[in-house]
Order: C-alpha cells, then structure tokens, then sequence
C-alpha cells in the first residue's frame, strides 16, 4: 500500500513539474516572440540569406570559385558562417531568457514559489532554444526564395521545377537541420550556462567571445597538415570540418556532392553536443536562488569625490579624476580583460602559423592586425554601449545627475577614460606582432620596408600607429555616436554589426576608395618604402569625421532623463545585469 501511495505522489509531482516547465518555458517564449527585436533578428538573416543566393552583391563563401551559391557545400559553409555571425543575436536572446528576472527584479518572487531553480533553469533554456531556432530557421527560407526567384549565379531552381524545387527544399533543410540547429544547441546551452553562473551580462559576452575566438584558432590550425584534424574538431559552429573534409574535392563534386554527417564532421558535432550537455547538467546541478546580498558600502562617496574643494569649480581637475576612474574600470574589468586576452593570442597565433615561408614583415604586421580587427571591433561596440549606459546600469544616474560636474566634462571624463583603456591592448597587440616578426627571424631592411631610411622602427611605429591604435579608436567614436544617437543598447549594437557586415561585402566588391570606407587604413608601404603621405592623409580624414561624431556624442550625452527609444525587456536585462 505504502508503495503506490510513494508512486502516486512521485507521479503527481512528475505533473506538477511538467506542468511548471511547460508553463515557464510558454511563457518565456511569447514574451520572446513579442519582442520586436526577435523579428528584426529573424529578418535580418532573412534579407542576408535572400542577398547571397539571389544575386551577386552579398558574398558569404571566401574562394567559392564557380560553385553555385546554393550548392551543398556551398551552403554549409554559409549557414556556419551566418550562424557565427549570429553569435551576437544568440547572446542577446540568452540573456534575455536567462537574466530578465534579474532585470525585472522578479527573481525573488520566483524563489519564494514552489518552482526549483533547476527547472526555471532548464525552461529557460528550452525557451530560448526554441526562439532561436525559429529565427534562425529564416536562413534556408531566405536562401530558399533567393535561389527561386533570383537571377544571380546561385539562382539554380527554376520556377515551376516541382523536382528541382523539392530537391533543393530537401537540401536547405538537410544543411539546416546538420550544421545550424546542433550549432545553436551547443552555443545556446554553453552561453545560458554562464549566464546562470555568473548572473551577469558581462559573463554571457565573455563566453560568446570565447566560442568565436575558439573558432578563429581552428581556422588557423586548419591551414596546418599537423593540426589540421585538431582545428576541424575544434570549431564549434562547423566551418572547419567541412573546410577539411572537402580540401581535396573538384570544382564539380563541391558543386554537387552532398556534405554528409560523416568522419570528422559527425566527430566535431558529438563533441561540442558532449560539451554542452555536461555544461548543461554542471549549470542544472549547481542551479540555486541567489542569496540576498547585503547593501555595499562604498569606500569613497561619489558625491564627495566629485564636490570635494579639490574639484569645487576646477573642471580640469574633474576631467582627469573622471578620467582616470573610467580607465580604472575598464582596465578591471573582466569582460575587458578576456576580449583583450582573446585577441592578442589570436592575433599572435594566427600570425605565426599563418606566416609563409618567406614573408616580409609588412605581411606579417597586416595579418597581426587583421586577426585582432574583429575583437576590437567587438571591444568598441560593446564598451561604447556599456559607457554610456554605466550610471543606469549600476543605478546611480540619479547620484550623477545631481553632481554640479558639468555633463560636458562628464562626457569627455568618460570617453578620454575609454580612450586611455585601449592603449594596453594595442601595446600587447604590439608585442605580440613583436614575438611573431622575432620568431620568424625577420631581417630589420629587406623586410620592413625594404628601404635603408624605412627600418624596423619607423615601419613598426606606422603599422601601431595608422593600422592598429588609429582605427581602433575612430571605430569606437562611431560606436560611441551610434549608441548616443539610437540610445538603445540592442539596436544600437544591431545598427554597428550591420555596418560592420556590410563593411565586408563592401570591400569583396572592390570597394576600397578611402574617402567613404571608414577607418580603413591605407596601405602601410609602397614598393618598400611606408607609405607615410597616404597613411597621414587618411588618419587624418577619419580623425576629422571621428572628432565631428565625438562632438555629437557629447552633446546628446544622456543626463537628467532616461535613456529614449525602443523599449524592450532585453534592454532592461542588459541594463540591470551588466555590471562587474
């Protein structure tokens, strides 16, 4: 009798917990689903899987040759490329799931219920999971209607073709089911498993960030015959495998040989789907309600530190106090510190397995730097957002906004704090471009710059200058405008990446002229002499438009009133839970 009374209840309870995960899980997915954001994310894959099959402007596949667009293999390397793209989508979409309690502060509403962490966490997860796949779904259907009704070279489907049509349904959806929903399972569990460790936005970013700086290494072991297996097995969104499988294929199999979930491709998907389930069952496991934490007593008084007699009326002062307090944050910061770790070693790596035989070392200065141009991209877009948004974020605009500092010194405070934090990155970029050139035993004339009067130094010193610091910092005024201008994190950070892509697409067309190409540095030599004249003239162009777009962010600097715009539950955990 005790026996079934003991099952009945274990049944009961099963019910009671089923019905709790489905019910969390729903709930979190029509809030998802209400979002205007999720239908932006969805179409913006839309219209980039639409461009690249439709006609020839938007290109995804580097070296594809002749091979069609909407080939298998083709696809598969376009899905992965988009889905990596995507990272960023993914993280906004995660973090929302998993940290909109925590914005809402509703967590501890939460807690008191008879839900356990571990099953808001898992349906949570599911929820996500979920979102992502519908919007990522809008990749075969964009590539799909592309290829149908495009006049492009990726236009292989005729209209009427019942066959055809069915054929190649088959194999979007075959790509799509093989590379894209396994990838969004792994990230998606990795990124929500940070989340709930960390509680905190910044966490999340750190993980995403690490998963692409994973990927950029396997794509550089991949160029190796001795690594070359380790980087297909590395890459968590799949590029690589399939790079390695079909390094030795024809023009005409690429063209028509499906890409099967075999050998090394089938290897690398078990292996991340292993990782992320035993992140996933560690993060369920530890899973708890957070507890209360005690009120922080400051060990200074802001409002003391900027009222003080030493600062009283003496805006230089407050200038260099503000100054010096943003620089020290960002320093610290973790998020910071991991971005800034993934693109030196990447930078450095790339550098020397990628370096040729013989190289000059302008070669191996660009490809230093071309390495490292996506995570100080990342560094300028997030960080931007994060600094205009620190006094909301931390709940202490009210304090700020009370101060008798003057918002114009604030502002140029907390941009010239900014502007001080990047000169770390770029000197450790620097020596990592420094043990490259060492370790290839590059010669001081006949490689950097070919040229008696064009040295080691004077070639070094324009390669920091104009190549690395110069871009970094006019990307991170044109960050710094957009998120002063749309004043939302999200969009704004939707806006940048965008650009960014379209940045790209640009320059494979040939679109090079430099006047319009922003922050895009001249060549660094010219028949081995550096090119000083052109590199002067452009840096100073894009310093000119930078100091334009500075002066507007000033002027629009968010004091005495909200932050405008687009209101979302996924700006409000970004702002609530972006703090170190």
């Amino acid at each position: 009798m005790s026996v079934m009374v003991s099952v009945r209840v274990r049944g009961r309870e099963a019910q009671v917990t089923a019905r709790q995960w489905s019910a969390l899980a729903a709930f979190e997915i029509r809030q998802q689903l209400r979002e205007p954001l999720t239908t932006l994310y969805a179409l913006l894959f839309f219209l980039l899987a639409f461009g690249y099959t439709a006609s020839g402007a938007v290109e995804l596949v580097s070296e594809r040759g002749a091979v069609a667009k909407d080939s298998p293999w083709a696809l598969a390397l376009a899905f992965g490329g988009l889905t990596a793209f995507g990272q960023v989508i993914t993280t906004m979409v995660v973090a929302t799931a998993l940290l909109r309690d925590v914005a809402l502060r509703t967590l501890p509403l939460i807690a008191t219920s008879s839900v356990s962490p571990r099953i808001w966490f898992l349906s949570r997860l599911a929820a996500a999971l979920t979102v992502l796949t519908l919007v990522y779904a809008a990749m075969p259907v964009g590539a799909f209607l592309g290829a149908w009704l495009g006049t492009g070279p990726g236009a292989q489907s005729a209209p009427g073709n019942e066959t055809t049509v069915a054929t190649n349904i088959v194999t979007y959806l075959a790509t799509y089911l093989r590379l894209t929903v396994p990838t969004s399972l792994v990230v998606a569990t990795v990124l929500a498993s940070a989340a709930l460790l960390t509680r905190r936005i910044l966490g999340v970013l750190a993980a995403a960030l690490a998963l692409v700086g994973v990927w950029q290494l396997a794509l550089a072991l991949i160029a190796s015959e001795p690594t070359r297996v380790l980087g297909a097995l590395l890459d968590p969104f799949g590029n690589a495998p399939v790079l390695v499988i079909s390094a030795s294929w024809s023009a005409i199999e690429r063209g028509e040989r499906e890409v099967a979930l075999a050998g090394l491709l089938l290897w690398n998907r078990l292996l991340w789907l292993s990782v992320a389930t035993l992140l996933g069952a560690f993060a369920a496991w530890r899973a708890s309600w957070p507890e209360p934490a005690p009120a922080p007593r400051p060990t200074v008084d802001p409002t003391r530190a900027w009222s003080d007699e030493r600062l009283d009326g003496q805006a230089t002062s407050a200038l260099k106090a503000l100054t010096g307090f943003t620089a020290s944050w960002m320093s610290r910061d973790g998020g910071w510190r991991v971005v800034t770790l993934l693109a030196a070693v990447n930078a450095t790596l790339n550098g020397w397995t990628r370096t040729p035989a013989v190289a000059s070392g302008e070669t191996i200065l660009l490809l230093v730097s071309e390495h490292a141009r996506l995570f100080l991209i990342l560094l300028a877009t997030v960080y931007a957002g994060e600094l205009l948004w620190r006094e909301r974020d931390t709940r202490v605009d009210a304090l700020v906004d009370t101060t008798p500092i003057a918002t114009r010194t604030l502002a140029l405070g907390r941009i010239g704090g900014l502007f001080v934090a990047q000169l770390p990155v770029v000197l450790l970029l620097g020596a990592g471009a420094l043990l490259v050139l060492v370790g290839h035993s590059v010669q001081p004339v006949a490689a950097l710059g070919g040229a008696p009067r064009d040295g080691v130094a004077s070639t070094f010193a324009a390669w920091w200058l104009f190549v690395l610091w110069l871009p970094f910092a006019q990307l991170t005024a044109l960050a710094l405008a957009v998120h002063a201008a749309v004043r939302h994190k999200v969009l704004a950070h939707l806006l940048l990446i965008t650009g960014w892509v379209l940045a790209v697409v640009l320059d494979r067309h040939g679109a090079t002229t430099w006047w319009y190409r922003f922050a895009e540095p001249a060549a660094l030599a010219e028949q081995g002499v550096v090119a000083w004249g052109a590199l002067a003239t452009r840096a100073a162009w894009w310093s000119a438009i930078s100091a334009i777009l500075l002066a507007f962010t000033v002027t629009c600097w968010p004091r005495g009133q909200r932050m405008t715009g687009v209101r979302s539950t996924t700006s409000a955990a970004m702002r609530a839970t972006s703090r170190r």
